[in-house]
């Protein structure tokens, strides 16, 4: 980024390391592990948060495993849907929609499995935290320190009105930057911020109106 006290993503840290994984006790487990170590390192992760998502994915599919719930049901799409857990669980910004697409799994898919998991295994999934994925993109956009600050200052107004009710992180911090950028005049081609946070330039410009109506009030 080119401020030089703003958070940087690479940066981030996690809370709590989780142990080693329990090494492959047999075929099942062999191929949750290959899929987990796959998916995520397709995902936009620091080392750090690499090892942590493995790690904490690899010992919840072990649990499982080892309660009999995997019986009966597609390894591969269990594993990616723990990876959307440890996710949600640990407050990393990776979102469902860039899961499916590194795992070729359909949102719908991991949702349901989602739902059934977090049932069984008594879980309640905390929101995303949308700071941190602003501290993500930004970092990636290489935003100016003013940007940066005026996207705070935006996205605690979305908060505020419940403009994010309904829509993915990257939805809400890909208009939040871009109206930021426009009115800070650090020039982001809604091209650009669009590709970085992973929606379409439609997507992105029906919110950065809808948003702009609302701070305009």
């Amino acid at each position: 980024m080119n401020f030089d006290e703003g958070p940087k993503w690479n940066n981030y840290r996690p809370s709590s390391i989780s142990p080693l994984p329990k090494p492959p006790q047999n075929k099942t487990i062999s191929k949750a592990i290959d899929t987990i170590n796959h998916v995520s390192k397709l995902l936009a992760l620091s080392s750090q948060l690499h090892k942590e998502l493995v790690s904490s994915s690899v010992n919840m599919f072990h649990d499982i495993h080892e309660r009999g719930l995997i019986k009966g049901r597609d390894t591969q799409k269990v594993s990616i849907t723990i990876i959307y857990i440890i996710c949600r669980l640990k407050n990393i910004p990776i979102t469902l929609d860039e899961i499916s697409k590194a795992s070729k799994i359909p949102k719908k898919e991991i949702s349901r499995l989602q739902k059934i998991f977090s049932k069984i295994l008594n879980l309640k999934l905390p929101q995303h935290d949308l700071s941190v994925f602003l501290y993500r993109f930004s970092s990636e956009l290489e935003l100016n320190r003013s940007t940066f600050e005026k996207s705070e200052d935006i996205l605690r107004l979305v908060k505020k009105h419940n403009f994010d009710d309904g829509l993915s992180p990257n939805t809400v911090i890909g208009t939040v930057i871009y109206l930021a950028s426009k009115l800070e005049k650090d020039r982001r081609s809604q091209a650009t911020v669009a590709n970085v946070v992973g929606v379409s330039e439609t997507t992105l410009r029906n919110g950065f109106h809808r948003l702009n109506s609302l701070i305009s009030q």
